[in-house]
C-alpha cells in the first residue's frame, strides 16, 4: 500500500481512489479550495431547553477530555473560558478551574504530563496535569493547525494531526517534530502496546465543488461527490516515522471518530458501516479485526443513529452514544457485542458527542452538546453514569490499581 501526497500545503482531504493494494489520497491547497455544504453531520435545528437532564457538570464549550492515571480525575478544555476544569468523578464534584494563557483544545496524557493544543495553531503546550499550568511549549514548524493528539500513557513519542491531514512525530522532550508517511484526522495509539497507529479521515457525504489554479492562469473546477464511507488506516512505528500497514476505505460512516479495544484486537469506528449494497437506512457499527481493517468482527446494534464511541481501557466493554427520543448511552459487551445497559443523555443535544470511561473504571463518562436558543455551543453536559459490573470484572478494576 502507498500513500501519495499530492500538495505539502494543502488542507482538504477531497477525494482517494484505490486501485489495488495502491492508494491515493488527493490534497489540494487550501485558498484554492471552495466547499459546498461542508458539515460533519446535520444537527437538529431545535429550540428550547435540553430535556433528559443537564448531566452531573456544565461547560460553555469543550475541546476536549481526558482521564488522569489515578483513573477518576477528569480533566476538561473549555476553549471558549481559556480554562482546564479538573473532576473528581468518584465523588462527583468539580476540583479547580485553572486559567491558562491559550484557548485549550485537544489533549493528550503520559504519565504527569498532559499535552494541550492550542485551538487554531501548532503549538502544543506540555502543562502539568497537577497543578494545571504550563511548563514548556512545542512549536510544529511551517504546520497548519494541529487537530489532534495521541500518545502512550507511560512513554514514546507524541503524535499529532493537523488540518492538512498530515501526521508529525514528537519527541516529548526536546520538541522536535517529525512529519511522517501518515496522513489522518483522528489518531490512535495501540493501548495493548506501542507498535501501531491508526487513523481515519472523515469523507463528507455532501457534495463539493474544487476550485484549483492550473499552470497557464487556467483553472479547474470540478464536482466531487460526497461519500457515504470514512477511511481508517493502519501504521506501524518506525523509529519517527510511520509505516503504512493496512486500510479500510470503507469502515463507518458519519464522523471520523472511532476506539480501539483494551487488547488491541478490535477496532469501531463512531457512525454506522455501510456495505456496498446497502440500500436504505443502517444505523449498526460494525467492528473490525485491526489485523487487516477490513476483517468484520460482528456489530453493534443500533436503531437510530450512532454519534460516539469507546473502548473500556481495562475491561471488555464498548460505549456508544445513540440519536433518537431519547437519547441513549448504550453499553456493550466489547467480545459478543450483545447490549448489556443503556442510559439516557440530554435529549436535545448535538455536537460534541463524547464518551470515556473514569471513577476509577466504574462509570461511563457522557459529553453531550445541549441545543437551547442560538448557538449550539452554550452548554455540554457531563454525565457521569454508573456501570453494573460483575463480580469478576469488580476484580480486574481492582488488580489494575
Amino acid at each position: 500500500m502507498r500513500v501519495t501526497r499530492r500538495s505539502a500545503k494543502a488542507r482538504v482531504i477531497v477525494g482517494n481512489a484505490f486501485q489495488g493494494d495502491e492508494m491515493t489520497i488527493v490534497r489540494l491547497t487550501a485558498w484554492w479550495v471552495a466547499l459546498v455544504g461542508l458539515g460533519l453531520a446535520d444537527a437538529p435545528a431545535v429550540l428550547g431547553q435540553a430535556t433528559g437532564g443537564k448531566g452531573d457538570f456544565q461547560v460553555p464549550t469543550m475541546g476536549d477530555m481526558v482521564v488522569l492515571p489515578d483513573g477518576k480525575t477528569l480533566v476538561v478544555s473549555v476553549p471558549s473560558a481559556g480554562q482546564l476544569l479538573f473532576y473528581d468523578t468518584v465523588a462527583k464534584k468539580e476540583l479547580k478551574k485553572v486559567d491558562v494563557d491559550f484557548q485549550p483544545v485537544a489533549m493528550a496524557l503520559q504519565g504527569s504530563k498532559l499535552f494541550v493544543v492550542n485551538k487554531g495553531t501548532a503549538t502544543i503546550h506540555v502543562v502539568d496535569s497537577v497543578s494545571g499550568k504550563s511548563t514548556k511549549e512545542i512549536k510544529i514548524e511551517k504546520s497548519d493547525p494541529v487537530q489532534k493528539l495521541a500518545c502512550s500513557r507511560t512513554k514514546g513519542l507524541l503524535y499529532a494531526t493537523t488540518e492538512a491531514l498530515d501526521v508529525y512525530s514528537i519527541d516529548p522532550e526536546t520538541g522536535k517534530a517529525t512529519k511522517t508517511k501518515a496522513v489522518g484526522q483522528e489518531i490512535v495509539i495501540d493501548p495493548s502496546g506501542e507498535k501501531f497507529i491508526y487513523t481515519s479521515v472523515f469523507s463528507s457525504t455532501k457534495d463539493r465543488v474544487i476550485v484549483q489554479e492550473l499552470p497557464g492562469n487556467k483553472v479547474s473546477i470540478q464536482l466531487a461527490k460526497g461519500k457515504y464511507a470514512n477511511l481508517l488506516m493502519k501504521y506501524e512505528i518506525d523509529g519517527t516515522d510511520l509505516k503504512p500497514v493496512a486500510a479500510n476505505q470503507n469502515a463507518g460512516s458519519g464522523g471520523s471518530a472511532f476506539s480501539v479495544s483494551r487488547d488491541g484486537k478490535r477496532i469501531a469506528m463512531s457512525g454506522p458501516y455501510r456495505g456496498p449494497n446497502v440500500k436504505g437506512l443502517a444505523f449498526d457499527i460494525t467492528a473490525f479485526e485491526t489485523s487487516d481493517l477490513t476483517t468484520s468482527a460482528g456489530v453493534l446494534e443500533h436503531s437510530f443513529f450512532p454519534r460516539a464511541i469507546a473502548y473500556h481501557p481495562q475491561l471488555d466493554i464498548v460505549a456508544t452514544i445513540m440519536d433518537g427520543n431519547p437519547k441513549k448511552a448504550h453499553v456493550f459487551n466489547a467480545k459478543s457485542n450483545t447490549k448489556k445497559e443503556s442510559f439516557d443523555v440530554p435529549n436535545l443535544s448535538a455536537f460534541p458527542f463524547k464518551l470515556t470511561f473514569a471513577g476509577e473504571g466504574t462509570k461511563l463518562v457522557s459529553a453531550v452538546g445541549m441545543l437551547k436558543t442560538g448557538p449550539q455551543d452554550i452548554a455540554v453536559a457531563i454525565t457521569l453514569h454508573d456501570l453494573t459490573l460483575t463480580d469478576d470484572q469488580k476484580e480486574q478494576l481492582k488488580k489494575k490499581k
